[in-house]
């Protein structure tokens, strides 16, 4: 009988001992990953980039997608996470801002609310600010062309014209090249009905300053026709490049002044070492590369740069450019008011400075 409560006795201590040592027993199998391999073997933490893409009408996912890839490849254990997104989802109740933001031109007008200053990086340029603050950094845009019938220009070739030789300064001799100079546009075949439809925003604005003050208003009045495709048109470097590769005989010129509004942008919704990584590569000099390899005009000038297509672009068409701000007008804004000025036969050069 003794023996059993001493038994007895000897149970209640040892459960006693147990209670009072279980918390951290367990406290120390939680800090501990049970994982006896060396840190240095171990895979990576995993980490989420999440990046909101607003495409503006710029062809540029293929190349954003590239770069995704390529970015998870420089930072093991991050992915990225690309989404498109509307303007709306910004301000929705619910709405997770992302890490980076790759915007167009006049696809968000509140930075102020939603993005973080890009302290340190002043060579955003003017076109990046709200408010005198930086907050999105210009990649990479379209260039806009005047593409029209190889058989409305004589002694002009047929062959397929290569990027570089349109962005080329002087343009190379349209014999040759399919290249055409200003001087050099039928304004007459192209001002006659069904000659030319008519692009819009900034693009409206640059074939008004291409065109002869004396025929502006000949011009001005085809806005009000609504016929439908016309022969000539204007487009985007990259889309004059595919119909020539799909076989249409078509020459182009390159409209100036050096102004686009498809530009791409990237800012940050939130700050960390991963998103500046990511906003870093997109802006260094092989990634401007690439994007001038497909057909888009770098927007950053970058020492050292080997790429031809960069060495052409950023001497006929980056030097001077000053783009359309960011955020100070919404997309159909801009419309809006490059149609309101082109019916009036404005100024076109005045119109551009207003978009600043």
């Amino acid at each position: 009988m003794q023996g059993r409560r001493v038994s007895l006795l000897l149970s209640l201590m040892m459960t006693a001992v147990l209670i009072y040592l279980l918390p951290g027993m367990m406290s120390s199998l939680e800090t501990g990953d049970g994982n006896r391999m060396d840190e240095r073997l171990r895979p990576a933490q995993m980490r989420t980039l999440t990046v909101w893409l607003m495409p503006g009408g710029i062809d540029d996912r293929k190349l954003l997608s590239e770069a995704c890839a390529a970015f998870e490849k420089e930072q093991p254990g991050v992915r990225v996470f690309l989404r498109t997104v509307t303007a709306e989802e910004w301000t929705a109740p619910d709405a997770v801002l992302p890490d980076v933001a790759l915007l167009a031109t006049g696809s968000l007008n509140i930075p102020e609310k939603v993005l973080i200053p890009l302290a340190g990086m002043e060579e955003a340029g003017a076109s990046g600010r709200s408010g005198g603050v930086t907050y999105a950094l210009p990649l990479w845009l379209e260039a806009n062309v005047l593409s029209l019938p190889a058989e409305w220009i004589e002694a002009t070739s047929t062959a397929q014209p290569t990027a570089s030789a349109l962005l080329a300064s002087p343009p190379p001799d349209k014999e040759t090249s399919g290249i055409l100079a200003p001087e050099d546009l039928p304004w007459r075949r192209l001002l006659e009905p069904g000659g030319l439809t008519l692009p819009e925003g900034v693009a409206l604005q640059q074939l008004m300053f291409l065109c002869p003050v004396q025929t502006r208003d000949e011009l001005a009045a085809l806005g009000t026709e609504t016929a439908g495709e016309a022969q000539a048109r204007v487009c985007t470097l990259g889309e004059h490049l595919a119909a020539v590769r799909g076989g249409e005989a078509r020459v182009a010129c390159l409209l100036m002044p050096a102004v686009s509004d498809h530009v791409r942008y990237a800012a940050l919704g939130r700050d960390s070492e991963e998103a500046r990584a990511f906003v870093g590569m997109l802006a260094s000099a092989d990634w401007q590369a690439r994007a001038a390899a497909m057909n888009m005009v770098p927007a950053l000038e970058q020492d050292g740069a080997e790429n031809e297509l960069t060495h052409a672009a950023l001497e006929r068409f980056s030097q001077g450019m000053t783009l359309p701000n960011a955020f100070s007008h919404t997309a159909q804004e801009m419309k809006s008011l490059c149609l309101d000025a082109f019916l009036r036969s404005a100024d076109p050069v005045e119109t551009l400075l207003r978009l600043r």
